[in-house]
């Protein structure tokens, strides 16, 4: 639950943190906003994770179904969350298809 909290605060940010709005209606806003993103980053983090499961495996890597424990959806040291975003929607068409990506 720490690490929910803690990337709740990462990326709610600009506020330190607070929902300050005046309306109930505003900080429900808020609120769910911010649990769509989370919501987002958890099965971003949980597909890729598997797929870099799925590569090792295919490789040939011995990956203990023990050491999975250690694994979780919440991290976010590769998010940029604080950068500036640009999306060339033509490349991401380019993209070959998730199984297909090479980690």
């Amino acid at each position: 639950m720490e690490l929910l909290h803690s990337l709740a605060n990462d990326v709610h940010f600009s506020k330190q943190g607070e929902l300050r709005d005046r309306t109930y209606e505003d900080q429900l806003n808020a609120a769910s906003s911010l649990n769509l993103l989370l919501a987002a980053i958890v099965c971003w983090n949980t597909i890729h994770i598997q797929a870099c499961l799925k590569k090792l495996r295919a490789n040939g890597y011995q990956v203990n179904d023990e050491d999975l424990r250690f694994l979780s959806p919440l991290r976010r040291q590769h998010l940029g969350l604080y950068g500036r975003y640009e999306f060339d929607l033509k490349r991401l068409e380019d993209l070959p298809p998730l199984e297909q990506f090479s980690y």
